[in-house]
């Protein structure tokens, strides 16, 4: 199907009178119309806004106007090349360059879209059709064809498709379809000869774990022997501790003579020996 971003839309009327153009087209020069064209043969265009599910509405209502008199749709594509639009009795729309835009664009009312994706060819049709109040985009797919590798040229084309689509569709799927780029016949023999006479070189399976054995048992080397130190070791470490430890603190105070236990006990302060004394 066409992406609807590549997709524009416009309602049309036609033969409009000479006093409603000339206030259609004050309307339009004070901006109170945006987007709105007036052209020079009374014909009115309002550009319209084709929503997700296909509905077509107009940007601009103006109930003076009536029911759009036919839908013009534009096609943006890729280039000037690969795309035709068959508008009926075998008439066709190719691309052409709009100069303000800057793109290639297809014009037309309704017609089918042919055009190829790689190697696929494809026809969708599109028109603008009234369902009671509302107008929708309606997309038909006429064709949708693989075609196989082995179709390298035109000829071998128009043979594949003989049967499957309609003369119209033959004739410009033909003009449409670009051959595949076949380089020299004599190269693409060698290649083919080279391939065939060369060997597939043996594959290196990587070594494989070897799996144990259930009935044998896992090496566990031998425990080290550990020796413990005798009581005369153990105090004699116990005893340098102390030393370095005494060394570390300072050695311990030496203790008072009883009698100067007694004369100055300690806890007295200073007033109470000058009393006692």
């Amino acid at each position: 199907m066409i992406g609807l971003k590549f997709l524009r839309c416009w309602a049309v009327w036609e033969r409009l009178g000479q006093e409603f153009c000339r206030e259609i087209r004050q309307r339009i020069k004070g901006g109170a119309l945006q987007g709105v064209y007036l052209g020079e043969d009374a014909r009115v265009k309002i550009p319209c806004e084709i929503l997700s599910t296909g509905e077509v509405k107009p940007w601009v209502i103006l109930p003076q106007l009536g029911q759009p008199h036919w839908f013009q749709l534009s096609l943006a594509v890729p280039g000037p090349r690969g795309w035709v639009v068959l508008v009926g009795e075998g008439k066709r729309v190719t691309p052409r360059f709009n100069q303000k835009l800057e793109k290639w664009l297809i014009v037309f009312r309704n017609g089918t879209v042919v055009r190829f994706h790689g190697r696929k060819l494809v026809a969708d049709y599109l028109a603008v059709v009234r369902q009671g109040a509302r107008y929708q985009l309606l997309q038909k797919e006429r064709v949708a064809i693989d075609v196989p590798h082995f179709v390298r040229d035109k000829e071998g084309l128009r043979e594949f498709l003989r049967g499957e689509v309609t003369e119209e569709l033959l004739e410009v799927a033909v003009e449409l379809f670009e051959p595949d780029r076949i380089s020299n016949p004599q190269w693409e023999k060698g290649l083919e000869n080279v391939l065939r006479s060369s060997t597939p070189r043996p594959r290196m399976n990587p070594p494989q774990p070897q799996q144990p054995s259930p009935h044998s048992q896992p090496f566990l080397p031998d425990p080290v022997p550990v020796e413990v130190p005798s009581d005369r070791e153990q105090k004699k470490v116990k005893v340098d501790v102390e030393k370095k430890v005494e060394k570390r603190r300072g050695k311990k105070l030496p203790l008072r003579a009883e009698d100067d236990v007694e004369r100055n006990p300690r806890g007295m302060s200073l007033r109470d020996f000058r009393e006692e004394n």
